[in-house]
């Protein structure tokens, strides 16, 4: 549907700060929509115009993002490095969720690399549909936590290689009417949260670096409790089982 979104947003990075071995780096915005336009509309008291303008309803709510970043050195040919994403977004007066546009997602090769872009929740919601639909992805959410975490070998100047986990989901803050009460962020979100394992390779060309990864889910976080935790139906040479669960991730850049 259309939405009319007006609003501004601030933004702080810090640069990666060096701590011996080992540095850190922060990025952190704000957004924020349709304060003006919520004034304008408790000031002209109209209830045929109650919620839009110019004829579109407008979006209000605030959002919040922060990436944390660590990373450590151990030799010239290990590295350990880490990442941590909290969002969150609170959809007020006119609105009952963020517009698509400024939902959070995860998955994919840059997130979590075990599922397919866009294709984790929220919260305990499964897709379900065509194989298209199903690639394709749009789950979408109000909140959002993703961790990752990453051992990186170097063997040479041109060949690296990474053993990874990643950890995350999304969750609706307040409106259940799509994806059901389930996709509610809660007390129990932690274990809502969907997990991946698997093992990269970057081939280093100096003005740019190629990236395959391989991954596997580990929990799966829309099936039911006790049954969340994968690993004991790893069957590697079942074709239907590799289809479903082996994705391969191909990009370019180190994925954080």
């Amino acid at each position: 549907e259309n939405q009319f979104i007006a609003g501004g947003a601030y933004e702080i990075t810090v640069s990666p700060k060096q701590y011996g071995n080992s540095n850190f780096s922060y990025r952190g915005s704000f957004d924020f929509a349709g304060n003006l336009f919520g004034l304008i509309d408790k000031v002209r008291n109209n209830p045929e115009k109650s919620g839009r303008m110019f004829g579109e309803n407008f979006s209000q709510f605030a959002r919040f993002e922060n990436d944390f970043r660590y990373k450590h050195d151990f030799n010239p040919t290990i590295t350990l490095a880490n990442r941590a994403i909290v969002g969150l977004g609170i959809p007020y007066g006119n609105s009952l969720q963020l517009p698509f546009v400024s939902q959070f997602f995860v998955g994919g090769n840059n997130s979590l690399r075990a599922f397919r872009a866009r294709g984790v929740g929220p919260g305990t919601y499964e897709k379900k549909g065509t194989a298209a639909e199903e690639f394709l992805g749009n789950n979408t959410g109000d909140v959002k936590l993703e961790l990752n975490t990453e051992l990186r070998f170097k063997f040479n100047n041109f060949l690296n290689t990474a053993l990874f986990v990643d950890a995350g989901n999304v969750w609706m803050y307040k409106d259940e009417y799509i994806y059901g009460e389930g996709s509610l962020f809660n007390k129990n979100f932690y274990k809502e949260l969907a997990v991946g394992t698997g093992l990269g390779f970057r081939f280093d060309f100096s003005f740019i670096i190629f990236r395959m990864d391989v991954a596997t889910p580990v929990v799966k976080p829309w099936l039911p409790i006790g049954d969340k935790w994968v690993l004991k139906d790893i069957k590697p040479f079942d074709k239907t089982w590799r289809k479903d669960n082996v994705i391969w991730n191909f990009a370019v850049g180190l994925p954080f």
